[in-house]
């Protein structure tokens, strides 16, 4: 085991340790989840630092691994984005907290996916540059994408069950049990299929299959938006078999449309799974990117 590892990576968690020092979950490019023990992180003046690593930054890291489940501990980061944008807009905020639950949720220890890291690295930038209308197609076509690396990817041309092409089925289904679309003549396969809109399949089909371009100049309507959100989310429960905490933050935040941040729709008829409460912000903006922040040999950070 090498004495120190270097990697870049995202922090999905940010827990007090001790009275000095946190703990914190990151989803790394090289070497999956990592859980990082920062000493004395609690004890820095924000005099003497410019920031520290919080949820939602993105940083290169440089740490002592341990075997096992022993906590690693980190040495020295260097802060590359800390999506300051993101934090100030609360439709962009939502979609950041879903991105690294899902994320925390998808990534194993000690087993590298540079893919997935570029993915979610990649959405979250587009989250923290892009125009606000594009925020709800290039969220859904990340969904589709991260699915698509995980293996789950959705059947969505055409019916699970049968085959019958997406065009001749009626009263279609989403099954999350079977992965795609089910016919309403076949809904006994899974009794707990949810019925979709055509105009759904059709958005989440070109979105998994498009650019990010095109994602970039696409504008959902808001019911399209709220039976997406519902629906990925009745996905994710399944697949993870735990509730998706950030989903609440939806119900409250969600306006009329992404480029109307002031007003309300009101809530769909649309069925939808009981879901926690939210997750609260994070606590501090972190360090401007670009600084770099160094251990002393005690392993304190400073």
């Amino acid at each position: 085991m090498p004495r120190f590892a270097k990697t870049q990576a995202i922090v999905l968690r940010k827990y007090d340790y001790s009275e000095s020092s946190h703990v914190l979950s990151v989803f790394s490019a090289d070497f999956g989840r990592i859980q990082l023990l920062a000493k004395g992180s609690r004890r820095v003046k924000r005099k003497r630092m410019p920031g520290f690593l919080d949820h939602l930054t993105r940083a290169r890291i440089v740490y002592i691994p341990k075997p096992g489940d022993a906590l690693c501990t980190l040495t020295e980061f260097e802060i590359l984005d800390d999506y300051k944008i993101i934090r100030r807009d609360l439709r962009r905020l939502a979609n950041a907290f879903l991105t690294v639950e899902i994320l925390d949720r998808a990534g194993q220890a000690d087993e590298a996916d540079p893919g997935l890291y570029a993915l979610a690295a990649h959405i979250l930038g587009e989250l923290d540059q892009c125009a606000r209308p594009s925020i709800d197609a290039l969220m859904i076509a990340f969904e589709m994408r991260f699915l698509e690396r995980l293996g789950f990817g959705l059947v969505l041309d055409r019916c699970v069950v049968t085959g019958k092409p997406r065009s001749q089925c009626r009263g279609t289904r989403f099954s999350a049990a079977l992965g795609g679309l089910v016919d309403g003549e076949a809904r006994g396969a899974d009794p707990y299929a949810r019925r979709v809109s055509p105009g759904l399949t059709a958005v989440l089909e070109a979105l998994a299959r498009g650019s990010w371009n095109a994602a970039r100049r696409t504008r959902l309507a808001p019911a399209i938006v709220r039976e997406a959100r519902r629906l990925c989310v009745h996905n994710y429960q399944h697949l993870f078999e735990r509730r998706i905490k950030s989903a609440r933050f939806f119900e409250h935040i969600a306006p009329a449309s992404s480029s109307e941040p002031s007003r309300r729709e009101p809530r769909s008829s649309a069925s939808a799974d009981p879901e926690p409460d939210a997750p609260s912000p994070p606590a501090h903006l972190g360090a401007p990117p670009g600084s770099t922040v160094t251990a002393t040999p005690g392993g304190a950070i400073r």
